[in-house]
C-alpha cells in the first residue's frame, strides 16, 4: 500500500485584523491563485484559543489539504489573532509559518463595522424575539476609552497592549467554531475590544518582531478594493506564489450579507466621534512610522 500523500503545512497567518476586509482577500486568493489551497475553514483560531492547550499539532495539521503539486501553499485566516499577544509566539512553534499578512482600514469605519458584526452574531444565537444585549455601540467605546485611560496612567508604554488594552486570559481562549468543545456563551472577547483591534502598531509588534519586519505585509482594505489585480499580485509574490494574475480576475462568489439595521445603537454623538479621531490620531501616525523605520512590505 503506498503511503498517504502528506499535507501541506501552512506558511503564513492572515493574522490581522477583524472586518478589515480579509474575508474578501482570502476569497480573491481562493478564486484566483491557482497555488492557494484553502484548509478546511479560513479562521482555524487554533493560535488564539483554548484549542491550542487542548488539541495536539496534528490536530492542526489535518485542518489542511494534501500536497498534490510541488508549488501549491496554504494558508491560516485567523484575523482575530491579532487580538492575542501570544499568537505570534505561538504560530511561530511551527516552522513552517514564516509570513504574516495584516489587513487594515480606517480605524473608526473598522470599529463600526466591528460592532455590527457582533450584533449580527448576538442575533443569530439568541432565541427568537429575544432581545440583543450587547449595549449600544457608544456605551461599549465610552467604557473602553476609561479602561485605556486608566491603563495609560498606571502601566509602562511597551506592556499596556497585553495587559489592559486586551484582557489576555480572554482574547488567548476565543471561541472556535471549528473546535466546539471551546465553545462558551459570551466569549466573544473582540466584541468587548472593538478599540484596541483599531491599534494597529501594538497588534502588529509581536508579529514583527517573532517573524521579522520583512516577513510581514500590510496590506489596506482601499487598496483592495481600488487595484484589486495589483494588490493581489503582491499579495501572492509575498506568499511566494510565482502566479501571474490576468487583467480580468474571478469574482469570488457573493456571501449572504443580512440587511444592516443599524439605528441608535451604532450612532455617535458627535463629542465622542471626535474624541475617537483625536484618540486614534497619534496611533495612525505611530503605525505609519514603524511600517516605515522597520521597512515592512505594503501593497502599496
Amino acid at each position: 500500500m503506498a503511503p498517504p500523500i502528506a499535507r501541506l503545512e501552512p506558511s503564513f497567518i492572515l493574522a490581522g485584523v477583524p472586518r478589515a476586509g480579509t474575508t474578501a482577500l482570502w476569497d480573491a486568493l481562493v478564486q484566483n491563485d491557482p497555488n492557494f489551497v484553502a484548509p478546511t475553514t479560513k479562521e482555524l483560531n487554533y493560535f488564539n484559543s483554548v484549542g491550542f492547550d487542548t488539541k495536539p499539532k496534528r490536530w492542526y495539521l489535518s485542518q489542511f489539504p494534501r500536497r498534490t503539486q510541488r508549488e501549491r501553499l496554504t494558508g491560516d485566516g485567523s484575523c482575530t489573532s491579532c487580538l492575542c499577544p501570544a499568537a505570534a509566539s505561538r504560530a511561530a512553534k511551527f516552522s513552517s509559518i514564516k509570513r504574516a499578512i495584516f489587513m487594515v482600514r480606517d480605524e473608526v469605519d473598522r470599529v463600526r463595522s466591528h460592532y455590527l458584526m457582533c450584533v449580527r452574531n448576538e442575533r443569530a444565537q439568541r432565541p427568537a424575539k429575544q432581545a440583543v444585549t450587547l449595549p449600544p455601540l457608544a456605551a461599549l467605546l465610552e467604557a473602553e476609552l476609561r479602561r485605556i485611560a486608566r491603563c495609560d496612567a498606571t502601566v509602562p508604554p511597551l506592556e499596556r497592549f497585553a495587559t489592559c488594552y486586551v484582557n489576555a486570559s480572554a482574547t488567548c481562549r476565543f471561541s472556535s467554531a471549528v473546535l466546539p468543545s471551546t465553545l462558551r456563551k459570551g466569549n466573544r472577547p473582540g466584541c468587548f475590544h472593538l478599540i484596541a483591534a483599531s491599534l494597529y502598531a501594538l497588534a502588529i509588534a509581536p508579529w514583527v518582531k517573532t517573524l521579522g519586519a520583512a516577513n510581514v505585509l500590510v496590506v489596506r482594505k482601499d487598496d483592495l478594493q481600488r487595484e484589486p489585480r495589483r494588490t493581489l499580485q503582491n499579495v501572492s509574490a509575498f506568499l511566494g506564489s510565482s502566479h501571474a494574475y490576468p487583467a480580468r480576475l474571478r469574482r469570488p462568489p457573493p456571501r449572504p450579507t443580512p440587511r444592516r439595521r443599524e439605528g441608535r445603537d451604532v450612532a455617535l454623538p458627535p463629542e465622542l466621534a471626535e474624541r475617537l479621531e483625536a484618540f486614534f490620531a497619534p496611533h495612525r501616525e505611530g503605525f505609519r512610522m514603524i511600517v516605515g523605520r522597520e521597512r515592512i512590505a505594503t501593497t502599496s
